[in-house]
């Protein structure tokens, strides 16, 4: 058994979803849904920027493990298909794809994922499903101190391999289900009220990037602005200005919460990361990660440097392009 961790950024009560009889992960968080098996655990924790670090969003045991075609067309989680018309926790379900081909899906609206998300919500077939949970929403719990190791720190997700720490954190989580603190137990921290996303709407992300992108001399392609519009929705607001900045300079989008991977096991982490160029951009609280990126003959950057939108740029192709300055002294205003 396995404790998998990680910051949920944002709490709409999507994913996770945990009405209807069932906690879900369906979309999003695709390394910890491709790799966990059935009696694993999943926590999900608040964000700092919130004031919520260290604080339980949701816990939940991996009880199913189920195709996305599975998923769909499962008779008992039928009403985790979302009603976009709702006002409720039915507008939330994240029952949302049907394969149609060997690559191709189809999406169904919801207010939460569009087009942009497909790829990175399906390369990932699995879909994990908890009848052991209890979701708190903005309302959980602290971790005990002596259980703070388990609490995950910036993007991506720890997993306590070695089960140091698990026993007595899922002790303490079973005490508090034996006073009753299981289901559904609080509401979403942030849920979002805008409706009318699903495949052929555009998110306000895919819209600003799109317009960017038109003043840049770089080609609309879709594939680019599906990437750089899933960038600017995962990434921390402090850094969409760079975001922005980079899209309009037609430079190729980043792997948010991008995951250094040696010997198999996940030794550090970055906020922004580009593999095939070998460039990071690490938080100020992810510093203590340089080091292993630099031995494997990554650039490093702090997110905080002075002048990071153009040495960022010149990292991903060396040199400048026609328009940098004038796009560099537009994000320099804004930033």
């Amino acid at each position: 058994m396995d404790l998998y961790s990680y910051v949920v950024r944002y709490d709409t009560g999507f994913a996770p979803n945990p009405y209807h009889g069932a906690c879900t992960l369906a979309t999003c968080k695709p390394k910890i849904r491709k790799t966990a098996q059935k009696g694993d655990y999943i926590a999900g924790f608040g964000s700092a920027s919130k004031g919520r670090a260290g604080c339980l969003i949701y816990v939940m045991r991996v009880d199913e493990i189920l195709t996305w075609n599975a998923y769909w067309h499962d008779r008992r989680l039928q009403a985790k298909k979302p009603v976009v018309d709702a006002r409720d926790e039915r507008a939330d379900g994240d029952n949302i794809y049907r394969r149609t081909g060997v690559r191709e899906w189809d999406q169904l609206p919801n207010p939460h994922h569009d087009c942009a998300d497909i790829s990175r919500d399906t390369d990932v077939d699995r879909v994990l499903v908890g009848h052991l949970f209890t979701y708190w929403g903005g309302d959980g719990p602290r971790v005990p101190a002596e259980y703070s190791g388990i609490v995950r720190q910036g993007p991506g997700h720890n997993r306590d391999k070695n089960r140091e720490l698990a026993p007595g954190f899922l002790d303490w989580y079973h005490s508090l289900r034996g006073r009753g603190e299981y289901g559904v137990r609080g509401d979403s921290l942030d849920r979002k009220s805008r409706l009318g996303g699903g495949c052929g709407s555009r998110s306000s992300a895919a819209s600003r990037v799109g317009d960017l992108a038109e003043t840049s001399t770089v080609p609309r392609r879709l594939a680019l602005l599906e990437d750089w519009a899933a960038a600017e929705r995962y990434v921390a607001p402090s850094l969409r200005p760079l975001v922005e900045f980079l899209a309009a300079a037609g430079h190729p989008a980043p792997e948010v919460g991008c995951e250094l991977v040696v010997g198999g096991r996940v030794v550090a982490e970055a906020e922004l990361g580009w593999p095939a160029q070998g460039v990071a951009v690490l938080r100020p609280e992810g510093e203590s990660d340089r080091a292993s990126f630099e031995k494997a003959g990554w650039r490093v950057f702090a997110a905080d440097a002075e002048g990071l939108a153009m040495r960022l740029a010149q990292a991903l192709d060396g040199s400048r392009r026609p328009g940098d300055r004038q796009r560099e002294a537009v994000f320099l205003e804004k930033h």
